[in-house]
């Protein structure tokens, strides 16, 4: 009998881990279009020049509503970033912020591509790394996003994260503002 419950036990065992390793093995990343779930910013800003300051980016720039992020698992592993850019009274796009705003000045945000090259690695079974790698189109572009460092997919949550800082000019001037950005898979 004794010799029946050890066998039991260890064949438990035994399932337990296999189940958890075929759990790991299936949490890779998903290649695919991401789209922004949440992006806050560390201190309340105005920047459509409401009188009304958020720190819900949503609720200030419209176009980040259809800004996206896109994930390619090719040879060399890329990030495609459409990200809102001003553009300011339908002059060019991608050109240094004037330091001063004017009364009756028009800022409109516009998507832009941004492309990088990625490195992966993985720190834990469902936790990723994307470090940024080289630009993928150097071109003499000014933008006010600073593109990550790096960026972290949860396969479990099928999200990827990042910081970082976008220069924004409000009626008091120029100001950078800290980031925290997620964005979600789409099914």
């Amino acid at each position: 009998m004794i010799n029946i419950l050890k066998v039991l036990l260890l064949f438990s065992v035994f399932a337990f881990f296999s189940c958890n390793k075929k759990e790991i093995e299936d949490r890779s990343i998903t290649w695919g279009k991401y789209t922004l779930m949440e992006i806050e910013a560390n201190e309340p800003v105005d920047i459509n020049l409401d009188g009304v300051k958020h720190t819900d980016l949503k609720k200030e720039i419209g176009t980040l509503n259809t800004c996206a992020l896109f994930l390619y698992g090719n040879k060399y592993p890329s990030v495609d970033l459409l990200w809102p850019e001003p553009l300011i009274n339908q002059q060019k796009l991608l050109q240094e912020l004037p330091c001063h705003y004017s009364e009756g000045m028009k800022i409109d945000y516009v998507n832009v591509s941004i492309q990088y090259y990625v490195d992966i690695k993985s720190d834990t079974p469902n936790r990723y790394v994307l470090n940024r790698g080289q630009k993928i189109a150097n071109d003499a572009s000014v933008y006010t996003f600073e593109y990550p460092e790096k960026m972290i997919v949860n396969t479990d949550k099928q999200v990827i994260c990042f910081e970082t800082t976008q220069t924004f000019l409000t009626q008091e001037g120029c100001k950078s503002v800290l980031l925290k950005v997620r964005f979600g898979l789409v099914h």
